[in-house]
C-alpha cells in the first residue's frame, strides 16, 4: 500500500487535505479522500479532557465482531 498525503494552505485558517491510497490488491484504482481542515477561531473554544477507559471498545462493540 502507498499512501500519498497532500496539505495545501488555503488561507491562515484553512488547509486543504488530500490523501490517495494505492493498493492494487485491494482497490481496482487509486482511492482519494479530500477535506478542508480548519482552525477553530471561536474565542470561547476549549480543549476538553478525554478520559481513556481501557478495553471500552470491546465492551461497546463486541456484538459487531464477525
Amino acid at each position: 500500500m502507498i499512501v500519498t498525503e497532500r496539505l495545501s494552505p488555503i488561507d491562515q485558517d484553512h488547509i486543504q487535505y488530500e490523501a490517495t491510497i494505492e493498493d492494487p490488491t485491494v482497490f481496482s484504482e487509486p482511492w482519494t479522500i479530500q477535506m478542508v481542515l480548519y482552525r477553530n477561531v471561536d474565542p470561547n473554544a476549549e480543549i476538553l479532557e478525554f478520559k481513556c477507559v481501557p478495553f471500552v471498545e470491546e465492551l461497546l462493540y463486541k456484538d459487531l465482531e464477525r
